[in-house]
């Protein structure tokens, strides 16, 4: 979260870091930094450690073959827990299976559990802020973003806006566009801030109940998961 040109110190146990700064005569903007341990990764592995699905068209299907997790719930804390936790004694935890579970539901909750560690780190974000920085939409880019569905899904978890852009590596298209200002192919952020398109705009669309109960029963799974190793 761009914080502007004030750094705000953590209390909720994010990373207070330099966001960026275009030259010698411009002020350094600051950002609060969430560290998660395991976001897409996570999907790779229950594809190829557990052999789950074979492809992604096979996930997607699997995925929509389920209208929820069905009760099932994953931690996927497989080297610990960082922002905002900074627990390296908590293990991968797979809680809520019976007999009624099937593959798309296991897959749910993995993807779930991306979507619910970035919720904890923008909570964490709001709670250090103090309402003295705007929250009012989540950009998001990376190999997960190309999934509708799961962008869905991330937009129902977080209730805020989640938008994605039709370059699908921002970080890279940052260093460009810094490396272009020093050179003068643009004179100033203004120039520019057309050159990443808005793709799709994934509004929240469930229950306050369904939600509240979600993330209830997410926080019962990482509690039971503390103190494994």
């Amino acid at each position: 979260m761009n914080n502007g040109n004030k750094p705000i110190h953590s209390k909720s146990g994010l990373l207070t870091t330099v966001l960026y700064k275009l030259d010698e005569k411009s002020d350094p903007f600051y950002a609060l930094e969430g560290a998660v341990e395991c976001g897409g990764v996570t999907i790779e592995w229950a594809k190829n450690n557990l052999g789950l699905f074979k492809d992604f068209d096979e996930f997607n299907q699997l995925l929509s073959s389920v209208e929820d997790n069905g009760g099932v719930y994953f931690v996927p804390a497989f080297s610990g827990l960082f922002s905002p936790y900074w627990r390296n004694d908590v293990r991968g935890t797979i809680l809520g299976l019976s007999l009624h579970s099937k593959k798309g539901h296991i897959l749910k909750a993995l993807t779930n559990a991306i979507f619910m560690r970035s919720k904890e780190v923008i909570d964490s974000m709001k709670n250090d802020c103090e309402n003295s920085v705007e929250f009012s939409k989540l950009f998001v880019d990376g190999g997960v973003s190309t999934n509708s569905a799961l962008m869905q899904s991330q937009a129902d978890i977080l209730n805020e806006q989640v938008i994605t852009k039709k370059e699908k590596e921002i970080t890279a298209i940052g260093a460009g566009i810094a490396a272009g200002l020093k050179l003068g192919v643009w004179s100033n952020l203004d120039e520019i801030r057309d050159i990443i398109q808005v793709e799709n705009v994934f509004k929240p669309n469930t229950s306050d109940e369904e939600r509240t109960h979600n993330e209830q029963k997410w926080k019962d799974a990482v509690e039971r998961s503390l103190g494994w190793k």
